[in-house]
């Protein structure tokens, strides 16, 4: 029987892909992709913990939901830091182990959140479209905020202690996966994410060598936002406020606690 999981995420970090190889291959039904969002299965819990604040009915709510299911994505930045700290209790208490996944570069991972909120463009078909566009000089990108990108990046700083607090508070050391030890070079990602499956004792865990449809996951993710990162007029100094922001922002999930913010 597959161990059932939760995977603490950010949105940008290529949690979509992971989340959907692992969740295919796991042996009991699942909460899906940020089952939290207002329009998604537990969207309801979300939007009345917002309104009255009733934590007993918010774990009643959670705890049902987790009794008939066995993985889900949580993108733990877009609920208030109350609501994950009882899922997170909720969560162990029902015996689901925790997956950290996330991108050592936080600079490059606002780059593609803000090219997302820019041009519409969540998939790869839909970023296809941006650039034949810009391309053919159908369509001109805005500049984008340089205040905002600095705010994105503090937010994300800010949720990311919060988390690693809230898993420390409660004695729990979670696994984290980062985007670039499985994107950025397939042959290791394979294995690493080959590791992560054995562990998670999902089917297709027991195959001599890593499962096929790993690599071709990695391989078919994805939409490479910087082919459209060319086409923002202020690209030069987008890049330069991310830097220097991030540089003032020391984090790092396997080295606790974390540090406070530089300057």
């Amino acid at each position: 029987m597959s161990v059932p999981f939760i995977i603490w995420t950010l949105q940008r970090t290529g949690g979509t892909t992971l989340a959907h190889l692992l969740i295919t291959l796991s042996q009991a039904p699942s909460l899906g992709h940020e089952p939290f969002n207002p329009d998604r299965r537990l969207g309801g819990l979300h939007k009345a913990f917002l309104q009255t604040q009733d934590e007993a009915a918010l774990r009643a709510g959670i705890r049902e939901a987790l009794s008939g299911a066995g993985s889900m994505k949580h993108c733990h930045e877009l609920v208030p830091p109350r609501l994950n700290e009882i899922l997170m209790e909720e969560t162990t208490a029902a015996g689901w182990r925790p997956l950290i996944l996330d991108r050592q570069s936080d600079s490059a991972r606002m780059l593609s959140l803000i090219t997302a909120q820019l041009t519409g463009a969540w998939g790869r078909a839909l970023a296809d479209q941006v650039v034949r566009d810009c391309e053919a000089g159908l369509r001109s990108l805005p500049p984008a905020d340089l205040e905002a990108a600095r705010r994105g990046l503090w937010n994300g700083w800010q949720r990311r202690c919060q988390l690693a607090e809230a898993f420390k508070a409660r004695g729990l050391c979670p696994e984290v996966v980062l985007f670039e030890e499985v994107y950025d070079t397939p042959a290791e990602g394979v294995l690493r994410v080959a590791d992560l499956i054995a562990r998670l004792a999902l089917s297709g865990a027991a195959r001599p060598g890593p499962d096929p449809r790993i690599r071709a996951a990695l391989e078919s993710s994805g939409q490479d936002s910087g082919r459209i990162l060319e086409y923002l007029p202020n690209i030069a100094g987008l890049r330069a406020a991310l830097r220097e922001t991030e540089a003032r922002l020391p984090f790092s999930w396997r080295a606790r606690p974390p540090a406070g913010p530089r300057g």
